[in-house]
């Protein structure tokens, strides 16, 4: 046993308390992110497969595990910035927004859209 247990007991108390505080924030972000998800499963089987074969003796170095780890992350972060550019350009017609630097012309069969217009994406409501 150790004689450390009041460091123990508000360290793990001081780790709950930061999850709860963080947990909108981070559910907001991966509900935001699925790809985000699927990566966290994905470290968390990495996890256990390294995990399980420990508990068999083998030995894994984990820096081999904290490389594919972090160039993961890296990919993801690369991914979610090129996303987040993508959704900046408008798709709309004769959109003036910033984000488009230059309208496409007006077609004479449908009405002009407003300045500075994004379309939505439309429900369906099932009838009954």
């Amino acid at each position: 046993m150790t004689e450390y247990v009041m460091v123990m007991v508000i360290s793990i108390l001081t780790a709950v308390a930061i999850m709860l505080v963080a947990s909108g924030s981070i559910y907001r972000f991966v509900n935001k992110h699925p790809s985000v998800k699927m990566l966290a499963l994905a470290f968390l089987l990495l996890i256990g497969v390294t995990l399980i074969a420990e508990g068999f003796g083998e030995k894994i170095p984990k820096g081999y595990l904290y490389a594919a780890m972090t160039f993961s992350v890296f990919v993801e972060a690369l991914n979610i910035s090129a996303m987040r550019k993508e959704e900046g350009r408008c798709a709309c017609r004769n959109c003036t927004s910033p984000s488009s630097p230059t309208p496409a012309p007006p077609t004479p069969s449908s009405p002009p859209d407003p300045p500075n217009h994004r379309r939505r994406r439309r429900t369906i409501v099932p009838v009954r």
